[in-house]
């Protein structure tokens, strides 16, 4: 599993360790698109830069593209 987070550089060790100490699994990876204010992306959500990311990281043969918004049946 992959998941590929968007956030600010300023959260994101919070983010991680919170993320870490929920006892989430070890075949989670966890991928941070960390952005500072000085970012070409910090005021645009780069959507395809980080489905590719998630993408290039993914080692089966089976995906699921969830975003924030959508909640499985």
């Amino acid at each position: 599993i992959v998941v590929v987070v968007y956030l600010p550089a300023e959260d994101e060790s919070v983010f991680t360790e919170t993320f870490r100490s929920r006892g989430v699994r070890s075949r989670v990876t966890l991928i941070t698109a960390a952005v500072t204010s000085k970012s070409v992306y910090y005021n645009h959500f780069p959507v395809n830069l980080l489905r590719n990311v998630g993408l290039l990281n993914v080692m089966t043969s089976h995906v699921l593209v969830v975003d924030a918004d959508m909640i499985p049946a």
